[in-house]
């Protein structure tokens, strides 16, 4: 069973920890012990390994390919996967963006570093 799980990741060119797969396979058939159709377990394994953190569930590929970080470029000839951590967008402005996600306009245009009070007086002399 975990042999056609293993192999349905492989022909995705996906290498797969033995003890992620194992404990996961053994998850789901806890939660759903009526599966049998070994598809089905494969694609629900699949459904996991999307959102897991790929440190943990594959092996690392740049390892294994022995690809030197210093390098500024290099050629890959074959599919493998990468995981996205974080993306910056740098040609919109990074105030915006963050508009964008939130839905929070933060206008400060009507603030005053002083309360009105203060600038009034600020110039006399102290008697």
């Amino acid at each position: 069973m975990d042999e056609f799980v293993f192999n349905f990741f492989i022909e995705r060119h996906i290498a797969l920890k033995e003890t992620w797969l194992s404990c996961v396979v053994m998850f789901i058939h806890e939660k759903f012990p009526h599966i049998t159709n070994l598809t089905q377990l494969a694609n629900m394994v699949f459904e996991q390994w999307k959102y897991s953190d790929l440190a943990d569930s594959s092996y690392a590929v740049f390892e294994q390919l022995s690809i030197n970080p210093d390098v500024v470029k290099n050629l890959l000839n074959r599919p493998f996967v990468v995981q996205i951590v974080s993306l910056i967008d740098i040609g919109s402005p990074f105030h915006s963006q963050l508009t964008k996600l939130t839905y929070e306009l933060v206008d400060n245009s009507g603030f005053e570093a002083l309360p009105e009070n203060e600038q009034n007086n600020r110039w006399e002399a102290v008697s």
